[in-house]
């Protein structure tokens, strides 16, 4: 996809086959109308397994609700349920504010989608007002922290100018992803890591390695965990933090340890290496000889120019 000339569609198409590989998505009514590179998706097997086992049924686009019947686009109807949940999202909606937080055309002017622009008193401030791929409980956790942290005067936000370049740099990040602005979609890690800079919890590297390198390592080579923001920062946990993401990368390898480790004879590859380092070795004294030999060249033509 890196060379593509069309990387949306090489995208498109490889998440597209690789779920409908496990189950026919269209086929069974599930597709959604949107391609992946411009909507949510879950890498799950829970749904694909559980509706080919028959304990859920997909129905296509619900149409009325009546009494405890359901009606469906496709002229379907269901009767006798015992329960509804309405998974329906929502829309944002701050009328009750004098302060016009959202754009006609959906735009939120919010620094790190938590404090409005152009506020004289920061003291109000918005969290998880956005969608994104990656962990909203961490992200809304992040917020609320750093937010916290500015009201209580522990951290100044930067100029208006700055925080300005900040929002567009986002929106333009969202509608990238997804055109329009009715539904945001911010990339869920890269904006985990600008709230953690900004509020002063970034777990970095070096002052991780500093006080425990093995820890430092596993942070920056490992998962992603919500204990990395708590290592580091006013309000830390550092004990409590540095417990759970040990426990978090040590249970992330359980699944194997029981396996005892068998070595494979690989008489090819040990050839091959073989092979590789006798190439390698000739490659070297030719490079030798012939730099030998122009040394000498031009020290004989120095020593004869001298002679005449």
């Amino acid at each position: 996809m890196i060379w593509s000339s069309d990387p949306e569609y090489e995208f498109n198409e490889l998440v597209m086959r690789e779920a409908c590989g496990k189950m026919d998505h269209f086929g069974s009514g599930v597709g959604c109308s949107e391609n992946p590179s411009s909507s949510p998706f879950c890498i799950s097997d829970d749904l694909p397994v559980k509706i080919a086992g028959g304990k859920i049924k997909p129905f296509g686009h619900l149409t009325e609700l009546r009494g405890n019947s359901a009606f469906f686009k496709e002229d379907k109807e269901i009767h006798g349920l015992d329960a509804i949940i309405f998974c329906t999202g929502y829309r944002t909606d701050v009328s009750f504010l004098d302060l016009k937080i959202r754009n006609d055309d959906g735009r939120m002017d919010m620094y790190l989608m938590c404090f409005p622009l152009n506020r004289k008193h920061n003291t109000l401030a918005f969290v998880g007002q956005y969608g994104t791929d990656g962990p909203m409980v961490v992200l809304g956790e992040n917020q609320a922290r750093f937010a916290a942290s500015v009201m209580a005067g522990h951290h100044s936000l930067p100029s208006q100018k700055v925080m300005a370049k900040s929002v567009e740099f986002w929106n333009n990040a969202s509608n990238a992803r997804r055109p329009g602005f009715d539904n945001y979609l911010i990339p869920g890690l890269a904006f985990l890591d600008s709230i953690a800079i900004e509020g002063g919890f970034y777990p970095s590297f070096w002052r991780l390695f500093l006080r425990d390198p093995t820890l430092a390592w596993q942070t920056w080579y490992g998962p992603y965990l919500a204990a990395q923001y708590r290592l580091i920062g006013r309000g830390r946990q550092w004990e409590e933090a540095r417990e759970t993401c040990y426990t978090g990368y040590n249970e992330g390898l359980q699944c194997v340890r029981h396996a005892e480790k068998k070595m494979v004879d690989r008489p090819d590859l040990r050839r091959r290496r073989k092979i590789r380092i006798v190439r390698l070795l000739g490659f070297s004294f030719v490079l030798i000889g012939i730099t030998a030999f122009r040394m000498w060249k031009e020290d004989s033509n120095i020593i004869w120019k001298i002679m005449k």
